[in-house]
């Protein structure tokens, strides 16, 4: 068994910037401990921090001799996997610039942010992903350098303008033995205020993002910060289980870079499809998660219980409404009647614990976006008696405005503000924010100033010091 090791505050001192906080890793943590893994029931982990550190730095050193220079972008398509990990770090140790699209882009909108950042490089670390962009990838200009992950090179035909992943490495590995003096200039160049990624939103499919949303290291220490306070208790043998795209800023900050900040593994899904086996099977501490997904935990946990008896059915059904109707009144402050109480001590004894220690035994967290987030949903985690924390952002904000932990006396808000953030109350309603996790502006506009308020598009307000979201 391993002895838990719980990290010192990330601000004390704080770094500033993602270069430096990766740097602090190596130092703080074992090299050679397991750390990624590929499954949640996976024992043999796909790579090492050390590993990973001499990847990203041959892939930085492939890209600086190959003329990128500090600042420039790089396309990178999302994959949930070890090999996103690697490629971010890689850009960030370069000094370039992290432009992550989700692999399920449409062509059209991959071409509007192209036309818009105009990348010096695109990273494909999914052949399957290259295959279905490959002709989209082969009407682009041939200054534009394409990297694809894949292990076979048979899989490249000579007529292929792209280099594969591993001997851009390779390639990178040499260059760097004879040029470390300048990947490391470039390293202690990275400062606070320097962009690290710009945000697209492309999950509407018909049709075209807004401009980018430009984020600094300073921006992604600062929601670090505020998370790593919030979530004190957090050691590096709580294993995270990564089910979403790093596209989405809220699964990059709470499921890719504190589980750095803290030491945790990270267990990578297979897809929608497992989710539920993983759940059961897998010892994941920590999930971070959307509703549409929460959602498809309850359809099959319900779906498990329709294959008993009628009675069995019933009394599954009959316990969660029961739980939910206690949980309500609790949380108006309405007093129990006696037999609803009894009902409910029946269904928890008979149904509830036994549903939580099936499926949810080791779980000590469950972040999950507020928006979309039912009542019903909401209450279903309640009568498991789940570690449900909830939080709400947006591109703007580095993805986190507020997180509630709070859940038995504020069961509806958003959460509390984190430390790095003012909200208040517009006059539309939509919610206003401002403080050192606001982006600078959008990738096409001027920069903004850190002492204006940002309006969000999403509509709240500010009661007694919590966030709610107006439906």
């Amino acid at each position: 068994m391993s002895q838990a090791t719980t990290a010192p505050p990330l601000a004390s001192p704080s770094p500033a910037t993602l270069v430096e906080l990766w740097d602090r890793i190596c130092k703080q943590y074992n090299l050679d401990a397991p750390f990624l893994f590929d499954g949640p029931t996976t024992e043999t982990p796909v790579v090492t921090r050390k590993e990973i550190n001499a990847f990203a730095h041959c892939l930085a050193s492939f890209f600086m001799s190959r003329g990128l220079a500090a600042g420039d972008r790089v396309l990178l398509f999302d994959l949930n996997g070890a090999d996103y990990l690697i490629c971010d770090l890689a850009i960030q140790l370069a000094g370039c610039v992290n432009v992550t699209v989700e692999h399920r882009a449409t062509k059209a909108q991959l071409a509007h942010i192209v036309s818009q950042v105009k990348p010096k490089a695109i990273l494909v670390p999914s052949y399957h992903d290259y295959l279905t962009y490959k002709p989209w990838l082969d009407s682009l200009a041939d200054d534009y350098m394409v990297l694809c992950g894949s292990s076979n090179p048979d899989l490249l035909t000579e007529s292929d303008r792209v280099t594969l992943i591993s001997y851009a490495m390779e390639y990178g590995k040499v260059w760097w033995r004879e040029n470390q003096e300048a990947v490391r200039q470039r390293k202690a160049e990275r400062k606070a205020a320097d962009l690290a990624s710009i945000v697209y939103d492309t999950r509407s499919r018909g049709t075209l993002p807004e401009e980018g949303t430009t984020l600094t290291h300073g921006n992604f220490m600062a929601a670090l910060i505020a998370l790593d306070e919030r979530f004190p208790e957090l050691s590096s043998t709580d294993a995270v289980l990564s089910l979403l795209s790093n596209a989405y800023l809220l699964q990059r900050l709470a499921a890719y870079y504190l589980p750095l900040v803290k030491g945790m593994p990270i267990h990578y899904s297979k897809g929608p499809s497992s989710y539920f086996r993983e759940l059961q099977k897998g010892k994941p501490k920590v999930i971070v998660l959307v509703p549409e997904v929460l959602y498809l935990v309850r359809k099959e946990a319900f779906k498990r219980y329709r294959k008993g008896k009628l009675f069995k059915r019933r009394y599954y059904k009959a316990s969660f409404r029961v739980a939910h109707k206690v949980q309500k009144l609790k949380h108006s402050g309405v007093p129990v009647p006696f037999g609803l109480a009894f009902r409910y001590w029946l269904a928890r004894i008979y149904i509830l614990n036994a549903v939580r220690r099936k499926y949810f035994r080791n779980l000590r967290l469950l972040v999950c976006d507020r928006q979309g987030l039912t009542e019903e949903l909401e209450y279903f985690c309640h009568a498991l008696r789940l570690p449900l924390v909830t939080g709400f952002g947006v591109h703007a904000s580095t993805g986190i405005v507020a997180v509630n932990k709070d859940v038995a006396h504020h069961p509806r808000a958003a959460g509390l503000p984190i430390s790095s953030i003012e909200v208040r109350s517009g006059k539309d309603p939509l919610l206003q924010v401002r403080g050192p996790v606001v982006s600078p502006g959008a990738w096409t506009q001027p920069a903004r100033s850190k002492s204006d308020w940002l309006t969000t598009d999403i509509p709240g307000r500010v009661q007694d010091g919590w966030v709610y979201l107006e439906d």
